[in-house]
This record gives structure tokens, sequence and C-alpha cells, in this order.
């Protein structure tokens, strides 16, 4: 997920080519990237929605979104804080509020996403996707909590695990993109 601030007005060229690409809307992108498991739930359903470009408004969502922005975790929705009040003024005819929440496949991958992220830190990650392999047929040794030298399970097929295929698996439970010296070691 990407934000980004809106800069000027909506614009449309109908000289452009295909319908998607005529229109516009400026805007100035902030930061990097940032995964949807630090976004709390009741925001996810709302990031969801069919819409492209919003304003959100319910749950605190701008308040909150703007943290995540900045690289500060979700503070989350504090019942009581006061709500801004729109007026006639502050939207134009067009106006685009939170899309109506459906159970879309996007929707329901992100919450299964954010549940193993919540729910699963550290070496209980490691024994999830132990128990995974393991259902998928794999007979799996799962390395002890600490040091492993880059191998977390070493999972093979058989009646012994000794079969191939063989796996070595590291498993990695921060919740930010893993940097180049992670990905390297995997060589």
């Amino acid at each position: 997920m990407q934000f980004g601030r809106v800069t000027g007005a909506y614009a449309h060229d109908a000289l452009q080519a295909g319908r998607h690409r005529s229109h516009s809307l400026p805007v100035d992108w902030l930061g990097e990237p940032v995964s949807k498991t630090v976004v709390g739930q009741d925001l996810v359903h709302t990031l969801n929605g069919s819409l492209t470009v919003f304003q959100s408004s319910r749950n605190d969502a701008e308040r909150r979104l703007e943290a995540i922005a900045r690289g500060k975790p979700d503070p989350g929705f504090t019942e009581g804080l006061p709500r801004p009040v729109a007026t006639p003024a502050d939207h134009t005819t067009t106006e685009v509020t939170d899309p109506e929440t459906a159970p879309t496949v996007v929707a329901i991958r992100d919450r299964i996403r954010a549940h193993v992220a919540g729910e699963f830190r550290e070496h209980e990650l490691t024994r999830l996707v132990a128990e995974i392999l393991t259902v998928l047929g794999f007979r799996c040794e799962v390395s002890p909590p600490g040091p492993d030298g880059g191998v977390d399970i070493i999972a093979g097929t058989g009646p012994l695990g000794l079969d191939a295929p063989t796996l070595i698996v590291e498993v990695k439970s921060e919740p930010t993109p893993i940097g180049s010296r992670v990905l390297r070691g995997l060589h």
C-alpha cells in the first residue's frame, strides 16, 4: 500500500488514449510502501473498498492513516475524539467518501495476513509454517528458538522425510520488508 497526498484538482483529457488515462489527479507520493498488516482491521475494510480515490472518514481514519504514512504504528480508533463536521463548502458536488465495504478476495487475504502477523510472531510463525508444510505431506524438523544459521525448518517427503524434494526454510516475522542482506543470505 502506498500513501500519497492529492496536490491539485481533478482533470479530464479526452484526447488521452484509454478510458483510465484520460482522468488524472496530481499526487505527491509519500515515503515507501507500507504493509497492510500494520493497519487496524477496521481500516483495512475501508482501504479494500472499490474506489481508488476517496476521503476516509470512518473510525478516525484520517488521523490514523496520517500516522501510518509517517512510519508510526496505527494508533487505533479512539471513541469520543471530536469528529470534524463537514459543511457544504467542504465538498464539491462529486463528493467522494468511504466506499461501502464488501468481502472481496483481496479483503479476505488482507484479513488473513493481519491475523497471522498479529498472532504468530517470531518462532510461533516458524511453527505455523512447519504445520502447513506437514499438512502438505512434508516431514519437518524445526530448529529451536535462537540463532539457527539461517535454517528454521528442514522439510522432506517420504516416510522418513529423506525423499525429494527437500526444503530448507528460513522464516522472517518482521512487520516491515526485509533487507537485501537477508535475501543475499538465502543464496
